[in-house]
Formats: structure tokens, C-alpha cells, sequence
């Protein structure tokens, strides 16, 4: 029995749900420290990606992307 299976939902939850699972996946734990690079933001700013107020040399960890 599938619950839900006809439920609306919207491709940036469903992003984020998927960033989660990739990072969860590919990140080895615990808590690895990423240094966002100004390519990094760029590449972010080219797709209009909201970059969160991340400066570059910033860094953090998978949990707070």
C-alpha cells in the first residue's frame, strides 16, 4: 500500500529532500568542513542558485547547506 502517492509536491522541496540524500551518501561523516570557493558561488550565481549569504572562504559543514 503506497500513502501518498498522488500528493503534489513542489521540485524545490523535492531538491532539497535530494541534496540531503546525495550529501548524506557521497560525505564521509563526521561533520567534513567544505571551503566554498568564489568559483563555487560563481557557478551558483550563473544558475541563479541562492548562495544563503555564503561568502567565499567561507566554510561549513553538509548539515548546514
Amino acid at each position: 500500500m503506497v500513502q501518498n502517492a498522488d500528493q503534489k509536491i513542489y521540485p524545490a522541496f523535492m531538491t532539497k529532500i535530494m541534496k540531503v540524500i546525495v550529501a548524506l551518501q557521497k560525505l564521509p561523516l563526521p561533520d567534513p568542513r567544505i571551503t566554498l570557493t568564489s568559483g563555487i558561488l560563481e557557478q551558483m550565481e550563473k544558475e541563479d542558485a541562492s548562495t544563503a549569504g555564503f561568502q567565499p572562504g567561507n566554510g561549513c559543514g553538509p548539515f548546514n547547506l
